[in-house]
Formats: C-alpha cells, structure tokens, sequence
C-alpha cells in the first residue's frame, strides 16, 4: 500500500526486499496518535511541504513534524479461502465432497468457505471473548442477540454446539462450545490467549462483509461507548490485535487513536468517525447501539475540535483562493500563520467558497486543498524521537515501484531507502543518500 503525490494510497508492486547490516542506534518515532516505527537515522521519511509530499530523513525530523498514517484502504478482496491452507497435514480433503476433516475421528466441515459477514462475524467474537481446546471453540456471552448469530453460524457450517451456564466468580455468564476440531485449528491463527490474539493475514485482503461482520463481532463484545472522551472505545492485552483491528477500520475510512490504559491496549474511535462507524460497523447489542446513537445525535459536527486530523504546510493557497474569490482574508490569514488547518475546517471553508464562487473549479489553489481534504491519510504529529540500541544484525528494506513509499503493520507510511528516487512532478527533489548508499549497495550484492 504505497501513497502517491494525490495524497490517495494505492497498492503497487514490491520491486525488492533487501536485508542488509546495521552497526549503531536506531531511531524510534512515536506520533499522537499512537502508532510507532523505528528505522535507521537516514532511512527516509515523507513529510508535507508547501502542498507537496517530499522525502526526508529520519535524522532530519523533529517533534512536532507531522507524518502520514493510513486512513483508508482500498478493497483488495479475496472472496474465500481454502481451510486446508491453515491447518496441519493432521487434516484431509476429500476432494468429491469439498470438505475437510481430522484423518482419525472428527466432523467435516466445508474446505472452501466463503468469506461473508456470518464467517466475520463469528472470528470477530471469538477474538473479543473466544477460547480454544483441541476439540472446540467456546464463546462467553450473555446477549441473546449475539448468541443467536452464533449457534446461526455453527448450523450453518452442520457443527454440533452446546451452551453452558457458568459462574467465575465475577459475573454470570453463559458459555456456547462449537465442536470441531478442524474449526478449533483453524481458528489457533488468530492466537489463542488473551495475550497473543491477532488478525490472520487472509482478513486484511478480505471482502467488505467479512471485514464488516469481524468488527461487529469484536465491538459487540469488547467496544463501548465513552461519553467522557466522546467516542467508542475498545480494549485487548494483544498490542498485535488492537493494530490490527487498527487497519481493519481503515476499510471504512475510520481513523482510530491507540494508547495504553490500566495495563491494556486501548483503541478509540473519536467523535469525528462515530457516524461513519455507527453507518458501516455499529452494535449488535441493542444498548450500545442506542448509546451510540444517542452520542452522535449530541454532536455538533462544526465544532468538534481534532488536534490530530491537521493538514500542515498549506503555504499561501488558502489566503490565495480566498483573495481570487473575495472571501474575507481575515478568516484565513491565521492559517497561513500556522501553516495547519483541520481537515473539517478546511472542509468547511471549501464548501463556503464554492457557494460564494462557483467558478473556483478552475482555480488551482482550490484543487490542491481539495486535494488535501480527500487525502486517504491522516498527517499524524511526532511527539518523541528516541535513539534506541538495536542487538540484531539486520535491518530491512522495501523497494516499491512509483513514488517508493510503503505502509507498515501500524499504518505509517515511510519511503524506500534503498534506491535514488525522484518524485514526479517536484523537478527540483532528487535525492542520494552518499556513504550510507555505497555501504548498502556493497552489502546488498554481497
């Protein structure tokens, strides 16, 4: 997933991997937002300038500077997978039937299975409050609403169930156990303790309502709404799953907050995204669903304040389209000042300007903050920079064809070290990176 100067993301093809030899500190860069990455001092960065995305080098960044994280991601969908591709050779298809099955003992469940919102749904409960055996999947909960779209499912798959009350001291709960050992495998590749649960690779190219049934699954039980912070809010022990769950929003274009509270991994959906979230995600559970509908009706769109979703580096072009359009410059001019304007702001201005000018479609300046508007990132502010020791022997590279930038697990978008690059349309950047690129090319033939 690599981001192009029209500040859209877009999936292009991995021209290399390179490994190579580091001596010496890394850096580590963490932002507001809560997403981390840690890189060589002259791995370069992307920041804003001036309205155009141009490299630099992590060396060269200082609190404050803003890089981009990934805010929406676009369908890469894979509509079903084999099971066979994620259980261990102790598992058999019978290839007449399309089904698979423990080689001694066991039900058989379907090999090819589509990728829907029931199939979402179940993963997405079962990473919020499931468990596993050998021979079992069990799902704690106490919503009968919930409990339905389960025992759905396990019919649904021919699987046998039974449901249990229990007491663990704390509160009453009600336990459903699937039985199948194939499902139980199956579902090990989403981790098995609180701990260790994480989103399986397959589910980040998945289709919508797959993606769309996991969330609920996982909000159902582990979301809630936070009236106090003004958004939806949900928790895990797994850092591995909250990034995950992370870009899993991004399928919407729902940006979320990560931090850490009361010893667990905390993810926040701000009031910004609530709507979006109650459209595309929302509740199962009818309570959360009418405390999230009570949240967003209280919400008064125009002045939510977002000290995160900030365009930097607008240069002139907004006191510029307002002079060409007479929109009072008074307005403007402290943007230009600050050289930052939320994205909602902007938005506002925008919609104001083209009803005062409706030939501002032929304006430049217009484009490139309406560019800036419907960017798919959010330009998340650094808020530390430490250097950090690094005991392995590698470090890692990717090379990406266009403009060279790449997203990791936690959605920051970097750029490629590796190459010389030229980004297109900005004639006047053209970088080399001297001694670090001759030792890098030596050790990469090597």
């Amino acid at each position: 997933l690599s981001l192009d100067q029209d500040e859209k993301v877009h999936w292009k093809r991995i021209i290399s991997c390179i490994r190579h030899k580091h001596n010496g500190k890394l850096i580590k860069i963490k932002t507001k937002s809560g997403r981390e990455i840690t890189a060589t001092p002259y791995h370069s960065f992307v920041i804003r300038k001036d309205n155009k995305i141009i490299p630099v080098k992590g060396s060269e960044l200082k609190v404050g500077d803003r890089i981009p994280v990934v805010k929406y991601i676009p369908a890469n969908c894979v509509e079903a997978i084999d099971i066979s591709d994620y259980v261990s050779e102790n598992y058999v298809v019978d290839k007449n039937k399309d089904e698979i099955a423990p080689k001694i003992n066991g039900k058989s469940i379907p090999n090819n299975i589509k990728l829907d919102y029931d199939f979402g749904y179940f993963i997405g409960i079962y990473l919020a409050e499931g468990s596993l055996t050998k021979y079992f999947v069990s799902i704690s909960n106490v919503d009968e609403n919930v409990l339905s779209k389960i025992r759905a499912f396990a019919d649904k798959l021919g699987l046998n169930y039974g449901e249990y009350d229990n007491n663990n001291g704390f509160a009453e709960s009600h336990d459903i156990r699937v039985y199948s050992s194939t499902l139980a495998e199956f579902l090990s590749n989403f981790g098995t303790s609180s701990n260790n649960k994480k989103i399986a690779d397959f589910v980040f190219g998945a289709n919508k309502e797959f993606v769309r049934g996991l969330l609920r699954g996982y909000f159902d039980k582990n979301g809630y709404v936070d009236f106090l912070k003004k958004g939806v809010m949900a928790l895990s022990n797994s850092k591995e799953l909250i990034d995950g769950i992370a870009l899993l929003l991004a399928r919407f274009n729902i940006f979320s907050i990560k931090s850490k509270m009361k010893g667990q991994f905390a993810l926040t959906i701000p009031h910004r995204y609530a709507k979006i979230f109650y459209e595309e995600i929302n509740f199962s559970v009818e309570k959360k669903r009418d405390e999230l509908k009570r949240l967003i009706s209280n919400l008064n769109e125009n002045k939510t304040y977002d000290s995160i979703d900030m365009i930097p580096s607008i240069g002139d072009a907004l006191t510029k389209l307002g002079e060409k359009v007479g929109y009072p410059k008074v307005i403007l001019k402290k943007f230009e000042r600050k050289q930052k304007i939320g994205r909602a702001t902007l938005q506002r201005h925008l919609k104001r300007i083209e009803a005062l000018a409706p030939d501002v479609l032929a304006l430049k300046e217009y484009w490139l903050l309406k560019k800036a508007v419907e960017s798919d990132v959010v330009w998340d502010e650094i808020v530390e920079i430490e250097e950090i020791s690094y005991d392995k022997k590698y470090v890692y590279d990717i090379s990406v064809e266009g403009l060279e930038t790449f997203t990791t697990f936690e959605g920051v978008l970097t750029h490629n070290t590796m190459r010389t690059f030229h980004y297109a349309g900005v004639a006047e950047i053209n970088v080399t990176l001297g001694l670090p690129r001759m030792i890098e090319i030596v050790d990469a033939r090597k």
